[in-house]
């Protein structure tokens, strides 16, 4: 199998290199443009990478941008906070700065970038944070919403979200923001970019730190027997990044560029639980990539990109004996690879892309006795054809494919899209349908709960990829002052990866791929509206469920509706710039499965608001308000065993005591920016 691969990659390498030799005399095609519903990317040349997600959204793919000046402009402190008040169809539970649930496109899976270098933690399974870098440095947020395994591989099941961050300038520039929380949290953060003979250079940092606050009750801790007198019970941040990027272009046949960026994270976390006196974890993580991107002529571009990503972390349990069920023990991963794409113009308008990529992951958990196995690569070949109908000169097709071969096993991956207008361009319609898949990660196939801290579920190395078909069907519309887009999204997962109560060595839970499918139905509606200059109010209202073999099954802490309601407004008085924003979320009803019955939670509203205003050209004042009418509803909750404890008397008559973790309180936030 791996001949295999090394032929296609042979392949595609010698089919550029031909490319190259000719230099492709075919007829030059036209970059698409964004709709209006995308901000237009504005890059210099084909630029493959830079462009993929505004032409994927030409060819039917459901994309939202969210631009930097968005997320400064309303005062918001982190990606993950601007992506659930602006994009339709995005879930967020932020449980505190340091943890955080998120759903993208009725799925918890997809796949978090920063300037197209994977972040997802294939140790856990897990989805990214997307608040690698403070929000000084984002150029815009693009959100692919449904299956976009095709290009991205394994975790894009629910979509991408690929941070964007901005790029050095010839030109002396930069900016200095400073932040001042009322919950005594604080920030400061710079870039300053400059270039000299074509060498351009952007320098970057940031630092927060946020004292954080309770969310459990004293009870839960007392339940527990972990409540101590000046003990720490906030969930705290301290999180700080440096780094540089580099550019230059150059002109050896058309048009190149080349490009490296470097960051560094540092992060200090308490995150307090109920059953433990202390609980914290200190992490570090390094993000790089260099890439050369090279428009050979009208008719052929590629790109050639390295990347590397390595998040180590050490976590300290402090038991309620006053025993260390695990301190300072080291878990995390390192990931590298390599992207390569080309594009093929042809036919008037026609479009080959295709190319390759190459994964090698490792990693290790001291804390979950996960040993350090041999490292996973994974070799993946694509290509997706654009052909040109020069009778429907608006519609825009794709059929692409993917295979992807890791050690004894192999999946392939398919999709087929489209996008057209009518009405005069007023109105569109687009499909997207496919399959993609998920690799197991690495606890769920080495965890060992034998270990001191191995949690109760084993892992299975037997364990297959999973494969998920999906399809999204949008309907919208743009016109003079207002717009609307209808997405309705279905998947389809065989083979899903699952704990399975007692199929494990002692009777303990094991990861299995769970016999018969789990399907994900929802639909996301969205509007937007502006009755004046500078005035404009959205909405949008997501609805799903799922069915696991028949059965509709409750999605417990996520609830099945949620969605949002802004209002903003920008202009001027007497000469100065000024706006404001009021971004309002609901989170639908949610269910706590430990409960019997289950205990019913969420339902609720909350509120953030945000004003701005520039006294001078290049000074910007900022002050928003989270959770204005200061609501203390549940995002969460737990449970404990109550007999013999302080919680007995507040315990149902299961004899479990029941708690709700609340909402961070009421609080403020000022920024002052300045830009040169």
């Amino acid at each position: 199998m791996k001949g295999i691969i090394g032929r296609a990659a042979a392949c595609i390498s010698a089919l550029a290199a031909g490319l190259l030799a000719t230099g492709l005399s075919s007829g030059p095609a036209t970059a698409q443009e964004g709709s209006a519903a995308l901000e237009e990317v504005v890059v210099s040349g084909r630029q493959l990478e830079e462009k993929l997600s505004t032409e994927l959204q030409d060819y039917g793919h459901r994309v939202v941008t969210v631009t930097g000046d968005q997320i400064r402009a309303a005062g918001f402190t982190n990606v993950s906070q601007a992506l659930s008040r602006l994009v339709p169809g995005f879930y967020l539970r932020e449980n505190n700065r340091n943890s955080r649930t998120m759903r993208l496109n009725g799925s918890g899976q997809f796949l978090v970038l920063l300037d197209g270098v994977r972040l997802n933690n294939r140790m856990f399974g897990s989805t990214a944070s997307p608040n690698a870098v403070g929000v000084n440095m984002v150029e815009r947020v693009e959100v692919l919403m449904g299956g976009e395994g095709l290009f991205y591989g394994t975790d894009a099941v629910g979509g991408v979200v690929n941070i964007v961050t901005r790029n050095p300038t010839e030109e002396l520039s930069g900016q200095i923001d400073l932040k001042a929380e009322s919950m005594q949290g604080r920030e400061a953060s710079f870039h300053v970019s400059g270039g000299r003979g074509g060498n351009n250079l952007l320098f970057h940092g940031h630092y927060e730190k946020y004292p954080g606050f309770q969310s459990p009750p004293d009870m839960a801790f007392q339940a527990y027997g972990s409540y101590q007198q000046g003990q720490n019970r906030k969930s705290s941040l301290e999180r700080s990044n440096l780094g540089f990027k580099y550019s230059r272009e150059f002109e050896p046949a058309g048009k190149a560029k080349l490009d490296f960026s470097f960051i560094r994270n540092d992060m200090n976390y308490d995150t307090p639980s109920p059953g433990y006196i202390a609980q914290y974890y200190t992490a570090y993580e390094h993000i790089s990539y260099l890439k050369w991107a090279h428009d050979v002529s009208d008719g052929y571009s590629y790109f050639v990109k390295l990347y590397f990503h390595e998040w180590w972390a050490k976590w300290t349990g402090l038991q309620r004996d006053w025993t260390y069920e695990s301190h300072m023990e080291k878990f995390g991963f390192t990931d590298y690879g390599l992207n390569v794409m080309n594009s093929y113009r042809f036919s008037q308008g026609s479009e080959l892309i295709f190319g390759l990529d190459y994964q090698n992951y490792g990693g290790y958990d001291v804390v979950m006795r996960i040993p350090k196995t041999p490292r996973e690569q994974v070799y993946a070949v694509y290509a997706s054809f654009r052909p040109y109908f020069s009778a429907v000169p608006g519609l825009k097709t794709a059929f692409s494919a993917r295979y992807s071969y890791m050690e004894e096993q192999s999946s392939t991956v398919w999709n087929v899209s489209a996008r057209v207008p009518f009405l005069n361009d007023a109105m569109y319609a687009a499909m997207n349908v496919g399959t993609t898949f998920r690799l197991p990660s690495g606890s769920s196939l080495y965890s060992n709960p034998a270990g001191a801290h191995g949690g109760n579920t084993w892992g299975n190395p037997d364990l297959k990829a999973e494969e998920t078909l999906y399809a999204t069907a949008s309907l919208g519309g743009r016109f003079k002052a207002w717009g609307f887009d209808i997405t309705g999204f279905y998947s389809e997962t065989d083979g899903k990866i699952a704990t399975v109560r007692g199929s494990g060595p002692g009777g303990m839970s094991m990861y299995r791929n769970v016999d018969g499918k789990t399907h994900v139905r929802g639909i996301t509606l969205s509007a937007d509206v502006s009755p004046a200059d500078g005035l404009n109010a959205s909405a949008s209202f997501t609805y799903q469920t799922e069915i696991v073999n028949g059965v509709k099954t409750g999605l417990g802490t996520i609830p099945r509706s949620y969605g949002n309601l802004n209002v903003t407004w920008e202009g001027r008085l007497n000469g100065v710039p000024l706006g404001f924003g009021v971004y309002n979320v609901y989170t639908g009803k949610q269910h706590f499965s430990a409960g019997r019955p289950d205990k019913q939670y969420g339902d609720y509203w909350t509120a953030d608001l945000s004003l701005f205003v520039k006294p001078a050209e290049k000074f910007t004042v900022t002050l928003q308000v989270t959770n204005l009418f200061d609501r203390d509803d549940a995002y969460s909750m737990g449970s404990r065993a109550a007999a013999g404890t302080p919680a007995a008397p507040l315990a149902d008559p299961d004899g479990i005591y029941y708690y709700e973790n609340r909402l961070s309180p009421i609080s403020a936030t000022l920024s002052l920016t300045y830009d040169f």
